[in-house]
């Protein structure tokens, strides 16, 4: 959004300039005849269109450093979190992965969850394009129930496998297995994890939510628990404690 402001105010500015220009050049050629002072205008004119694109640049740097700065704090928050559950439940911390999902919402259009952050060591597996919303997924379920969660994909993916379903048996399959994704976001995700828990991030106050982060496992961990290893109680306090640290981050905003 800020990119897009950015675009038009450049254009605007772009536009101006141009005009300028070509006033100056009928000025010159003698298509438009000169009025006292109009040179000083001119290049006032041009001035203010330099200064303006320039104060536009540093703001754009601006707010961009202090996004990369925030998504740093963010990613290491969550990488002490992973690392954590890795030595409390066995899990292969190249397995793990974690996002902060927050909230936005543009105008008329429906609240969306938004990923801010994601850390995952391993390349594999590779984020899911999924329109986050009330209801969807763990992230969506537990923003909309106002409560963490924790599923099992595993069961899941085994009684559903990606290359069996059809769009007529995706129907078939009940509601607390597809989880509001649509045919082609269940067929990419169900696959990959094991396992998924989703926590909420609130603000100081506790009144408010802010945020959601989930952990995942990928399907490829070998532990023999695996599809319950983020259930288990050294799993929610550790995956708690982290959103906590979250909270303090993104309150900083």
């Amino acid at each position: 959004m800020q990119r897009g402001l950015l675009m038009s105010w450049r254009i605007i500015l772009a536009s101006t300039a141009f005009l300028v220009a070509t006033a100056k050049t009928l000025v010159d050629i003698g298509i438009v005849n000169s009025k006292p002072g109009y040179g000083s205008i001119v290049i006032i004119g041009g001035a203010l269109v330099v200064l303006a694109d320039s104060v536009g640049r540093i703001v754009l740097t601006n707010r961009r450093g202090k996004a990369a700065a925030l998504r740093a704090d963010l990613e290491k928050s969550v990488q002490t979190t992973l690392k954590t559950i890795s030595e409390v439940t066995g899990l292969d911390v190249w397995s793990l992965g974690g996002s902060v999902f927050v909230p936005r919402k543009r105008r008329l259009r429906e609240q969306t969850l938004e990923r801010i952050a994601r850390v995952r060591l391993s390349d594999s597996p590779q984020a899911t394009v999924v329109k986050w919303v009330p209801g969807k997924g763990v992230v969506g379920q537990v923003w909309k129930e106002r409560r963490n969660n924790h599923k099992n994909w595993k069961a899941i993916a085994e009684r559903y496998p990606a290359d069996s379903i059809t769009e007529e048996s995706f129907e078939t399959i009940p509601d607390s297995a597809r989880c509001g994704f649509t045919f082609e976001e269940f067929r990419a995700i169900v696959d990959k994890y094991a396992e998924i828990r989703g926590v909420l991030i609130w603000d100081e106050s506790q009144k408010n939510i802010i945020g959601v982060l989930s952990i995942d496992v990928a399907m490829t961990d070998s532990h023999a628990s695996l599809g319950l290893c983020l259930d288990s109680r050294e799993s929610k306090e550790t995956a708690e404690r982290g959103a906590a640290l979250l909270s303090n981050v993104l309150g900083k905003r």
